[in-house]
Protein backbone atom coordinates (compact mmCIF):
# COMPACT_ATOMS: atom_id res chain seq x y z
CA UNK A 1 0.00 0.00 0.00
CA UNK A 2 1.48 3.39 -1.26
CA UNK A 3 0.05 6.28 1.56
CA UNK A 4 -2.53 4.58 3.20
CA UNK A 5 -3.66 6.69 5.84
CA UNK A 6 -2.14 10.13 3.93
CA UNK A 7 -5.08 12.64 4.34
CA UNK A 8 -6.94 10.89 7.07
CA UNK A 9 -7.70 12.29 10.27
CA UNK A 10 -5.95 10.87 13.29
CA UNK A 11 -9.02 8.71 14.41
CA UNK A 12 -9.12 6.81 11.21
CA UNK A 13 -5.48 6.65 11.03
CA UNK A 14 -5.19 4.65 13.99
CA UNK A 15 -8.55 2.36 12.67
CA UNK A 16 -6.96 1.72 9.32
CA UNK A 17 -3.83 0.98 11.44
CA UNK A 18 -5.97 -1.93 13.37
CA UNK A 19 -7.22 -3.34 10.50
CA UNK A 20 -4.11 -3.83 8.54
CA UNK A 21 -2.18 -4.88 11.92
CA UNK A 22 -5.07 -7.28 12.06
CA UNK A 23 -4.01 -8.69 8.49
CA UNK A 24 0.02 -8.85 9.78
CA UNK A 25 -1.55 -11.10 12.95
CA UNK A 26 -3.15 -13.72 10.65
CA UNK A 27 0.50 -14.27 9.04
CA UNK A 28 -0.15 -11.79 6.27
CA UNK A 29 2.79 -9.92 4.71
CA UNK A 30 1.50 -5.97 4.44
CA UNK A 31 3.82 -4.02 2.33
CA UNK A 32 3.59 -0.24 3.70
CA UNK A 33 5.30 2.38 1.76
CA UNK A 34 4.86 5.94 3.75
CA UNK A 35 6.62 8.57 4.77
CA UNK A 36 4.48 8.88 8.26
CA UNK A 37 6.91 8.18 11.01
CA UNK A 38 4.44 6.57 13.02
CA UNK A 39 2.49 4.75 11.00
CA UNK A 40 5.83 2.65 10.34
CA UNK A 41 6.38 2.46 14.04
CA UNK A 42 2.72 1.15 15.17
CA UNK A 43 2.72 -1.64 12.40
CA UNK A 44 5.92 -2.73 11.42
CA UNK A 45 8.20 -5.25 12.94
CA UNK A 46 10.62 -4.97 10.61
CA UNK A 47 11.13 -1.85 7.81
CA UNK A 48 13.48 -1.10 5.24
CA UNK A 49 14.54 2.76 4.52
CA UNK A 50 15.23 3.38 0.74
CA UNK A 51 17.58 6.42 0.38
CA UNK A 52 18.07 7.74 -3.41
CA UNK A 53 16.66 4.24 -4.85
CA UNK A 54 18.73 2.11 -3.06
CA UNK A 55 18.36 0.14 -0.10
CA UNK A 56 19.87 2.40 2.47
CA UNK A 57 18.65 0.43 6.23
CA UNK A 58 16.75 -3.36 6.71
CA UNK A 59 15.50 -3.76 10.25
CA UNK A 60 13.78 -3.28 13.10
CA UNK A 61 13.07 0.14 14.50
CA UNK A 62 15.20 -0.33 17.65
CA UNK A 63 18.09 -0.98 14.97
CA UNK A 64 17.51 2.02 12.97
CA UNK A 65 17.62 4.13 16.24
CA UNK A 66 20.96 2.66 17.34
CA UNK A 67 22.12 4.48 14.62
CA UNK A 68 21.29 8.03 16.02
CA UNK A 69 21.66 6.79 19.55
CA UNK A 70 23.81 9.72 21.19
CA UNK A 71 23.86 11.68 18.36
CA UNK A 72 20.48 13.88 18.85
CA UNK A 73 20.71 17.14 21.04
CA UNK A 74 18.82 20.77 21.76
CA UNK A 75 19.78 23.69 21.23
CA UNK A 76 19.30 26.77 22.71
CA UNK A 77 19.75 30.03 20.19
CA UNK A 78 19.31 33.44 20.29
CA UNK A 79 17.79 34.11 16.73
CA UNK A 80 17.36 33.63 13.60
CA UNK A 81 20.84 34.45 12.47
CA UNK A 82 22.47 32.25 15.00
CA UNK A 83 19.76 29.41 13.34
CA UNK A 84 20.87 30.35 10.26
CA UNK A 85 24.20 29.19 11.30
CA UNK A 86 23.51 26.18 12.81
CA UNK A 87 21.65 25.29 9.60
CA UNK A 88 25.05 25.28 7.70
CA UNK A 89 26.88 23.21 9.82
CA UNK A 90 24.06 20.92 11.52
CA UNK A 91 21.31 18.78 10.24
CA UNK A 92 18.11 20.70 11.99
CA UNK A 93 15.73 18.61 12.41
CA UNK A 94 13.22 20.96 14.36
CA UNK A 95 12.89 24.48 15.44
CA UNK A 96 10.74 25.57 18.37
CA UNK A 97 10.17 28.96 19.44
CA UNK A 98 10.49 30.00 22.76
CA UNK A 99 10.08 33.44 24.31
CA UNK A 100 13.24 35.27 22.30
CA UNK A 101 15.08 32.12 22.24
CA UNK A 102 15.15 29.13 19.69
CA UNK A 103 15.00 25.41 20.86
CA UNK A 104 16.59 23.96 18.12
CA UNK A 105 16.98 19.85 17.67
CA UNK A 106 19.85 18.70 15.67
CA UNK A 107 21.80 15.56 14.89
CA UNK A 108 25.33 15.92 15.93
CA UNK A 109 26.68 12.64 13.78
CA UNK A 110 30.53 14.57 14.79
CA UNK A 111 30.21 15.30 18.54
CA UNK A 112 30.38 18.77 17.84
CA UNK A 113 28.09 20.16 20.21
CA UNK A 114 29.38 19.65 23.85
CA UNK A 115 25.70 19.43 25.23
CA UNK A 116 24.24 15.99 26.73
CA UNK A 117 22.01 14.20 24.23
CA UNK A 118 18.35 13.28 24.52
CA UNK A 119 16.28 10.57 23.36
CA UNK A 120 16.34 9.88 19.95
CA UNK A 121 12.81 9.39 18.42
CA UNK A 122 12.08 7.27 14.81
CA UNK A 123 11.64 10.59 13.18
CA UNK A 124 14.80 11.37 13.82
CA UNK A 125 16.14 7.95 12.83
CA UNK A 126 14.35 8.58 8.96
CA UNK A 127 16.23 12.02 8.95
CA UNK A 128 19.03 10.32 9.16
CA UNK A 129 18.96 8.04 6.52
CA UNK A 130 17.73 10.72 4.63
CA UNK A 131 21.09 11.74 4.49
CA UNK A 132 22.28 14.12 7.22
CA UNK A 133 25.38 16.09 7.00
CA UNK A 134 27.27 13.46 6.88
CA UNK A 135 25.84 11.86 3.62
CA UNK A 136 25.78 15.03 1.25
Amino acid sequence: MDEPTAGLDPEERVRFRSVLSRFAKDGRTVLLSTHLVEDVYQLSERMAVLRKGKLFFAGTSRELLRRVHGKIKTLSLSGERELLELQKKATVISTTYEGDRIKARIMDEAGTYPVAPVAETLEDAYVYCMGGKAHE
